[in-house]
């Protein structure tokens, strides 16, 4: 096989055309068609010594300045002794596009030979897609923007397949294509429907204002406890005064006790607030806490209920 190939391609010979009947021809200038022709003859050198990849860098340098059918012919022949099958079939189908012109009819004989053992050798798929402006991926390379159908020959075995669109649910398919066989794939994508939300039992700050809310009254304790402290220092310091050799309380006159019973009440008066303020603090700190827990979202499902003679929604939650 690889000798009969190389003998072939290099007998395909290629000129400098103008486009009047040769419209491989068209668009394309003297200057760029005389930069292919070298490096065709390059590459046929090359192809001669059985150096596939050389002789085909040089066939694909050269297809960028002119897409001749006879370049893209010697292109495929490389291919196919490459073992690029998928590859050379398309280049193959990009030589015979003008219907077999201008390759010798011993090539055009010699290519639709390649096309049938090609096409026994690759798999054929066929993709189809009706959804407006969604975009089809073939193994991470994109194949169709759709609506449209696509038909591909690939290499035998596993492909990923994946339509998309914003809005909808992404449509991936890995698929097992056999050798010499057509595979039909029609992708539908759906519209993303919202099927539950998220809710909390009490606005999301709410927790967290009954909190800090508990911090703020704590922290208020601090200065009724110190006036309390104060006090009671105070009531002893005056005690002292009233009995500096040491007596009892009823002892003193009841002037002297009226004083200290003053500065024993204000004492009273602020540890009283200041115990009354902790507790509220303390309360408001795990009232805050346990209210975070609670008001962690949850989500509630939204499923529709469709009767004969009537139409409605059931929410259902966990909390």
């Amino acid at each position: 096989m690889r000798v009969l190939a190389a003998l072939l391609a290099i007998g395909c010979g290629v000129g400098v055309a103008h486009a009047e009947d040769k419209p491989w021809a068209d668009g394309v200038s003297e200057a760029a068609q005389t930069q292919a022709l070298e490096l065709y003859r390059k590459g046929n050198e090359l192809f001669e010594q059985a150096l596939y990849l050389e002789a085909l860098q040089q066939y694909e340098v050269a297809l960028r300045s002119w897409d001749h059918p006879s370049i893209r012919y010697n292109a495929a022949v490389c291919l196919i002794n490459l073992g690029r099958d998928d590859e050379a079939y398309d280049n193959l189908m990009a030589a015979l596009r003008f219907g077999g012109a201008p390759l010798s009819k011993e090539l055009q004989q010699q290519a639709h030979t390649y096309e049938g053992l090609l096409t026994r050798r690759l798999a054929e798929l066929e993709v189809q897609c009706k959804e407006p402006q969604a975009k089809v991926m073939l193994d991470d390379k994109q194949l169709i923007e759709c609506p449209g159908t696509q038909t591909r020959k690939l290499k035998p075995g596993l492909h990923q397949v994946v339509g998309e669109k914003p809005g909808y649910e992404t449509d991936s398919r890995a698929i097992e294509l056999p050798a010499g066989k057509k595979t039909t794939l029609v992708l539908e994508l759906k519209v993303i429907v919202d099927k539950g939300r998220l809710e909390r039992r009490w606005n999301k700050y709410l927790p967290y204002g009954v909190f800090a809310g508990g911090i703020a009254v704590g922290l208020v304790t601090v200065p009724f406890a110190l006036k309390a402290l104060s006090a009671r220092d105070e009531r002893d310091e005056q005690f002292r005064v009233y009995c500096p050799n040491g007596c009892k309380l009823d002892e003193l006159d009841a002037t002297q006790r009226a004083d200290l019973d003053e500065i024993e009440g204000r004492k009273k008066q602020w540890a009283g607030l200041a115990y009354t303020t902790i507790a509220v603090g303390a309360v408001g700190i795990v009232a805050g806490l346990t209210m975070v827990v609670l008001n962690q979202p949850r989500f509630v499902a939204v499923t529709p209920q469709v009767g004969k003679d009537h139409a409605s929604l059931s929410l259902v939650g966990r909390w």
